[in-house]
């Protein structure tokens, strides 16, 4: 091998370091191999590395992602969870009002069992009864 032969090599040798610098960042060392072509291998298996590196980490992210996916959309992800609590706060507030109801009706229930009073306010609202003696006088609201 002569002089311009080994210039050529170490001029080839100076480009692929910066193209390695350049690409990679200058933290890497690739003195540990002495050759041209132990330096050339050590750029080819550190790209290679550094290819599954990035597929391993797109890999990892993609898995993220659809981890993500189903905990916002999935079934029982996120928006059922605030559906499914809106219809609570509904059903409670129906059932607030169907409560109060009934504690109503079992009243009236409770006073028709127990008075006389309650049957008396009844016959006199609801069927316009009167007493022997009295009069009865109904007013009616004027409609505008």
């Amino acid at each position: 091998m002569g002089t311009s032969q080994a210039i050529k090599n170490y001029l080839i040798l100076l480009r692929y370091t910066s193209i390695f610098k350049k690409l990679f960042g200058a933290g890497r060392a690739i003195s540990h191999f002495g050759t041209i072509q132990g330096k050339l291998s050590a750029i080819f298996f550190d790209s290679i590395y550094r290819f599954f590196m990035r597929l391993f980490l797109s890999l990892l992210f993609a898995v993220l992602v659809l981890f993500q996916y189903d905990f916002w959309f999935g079934k029982n992800g996120y928006w059922d969870y605030k559906n499914t609590t809106k219809e609570i706060a509904v059903h409670q507030q129906e059932n607030e009002k169907l409560s109060q109801r009934n504690q109503i009706i079992a009243a009236e229930i409770k006073d028709l069992k127990e008075g006389v009073d309650a049957i008396e306010e009844r016959a006199r609202l609801q069927h316009e009864m009167v007493k022997p003696n009295e009069t009865f006088y109904h007013i009616v609201k004027e409609h505008k």
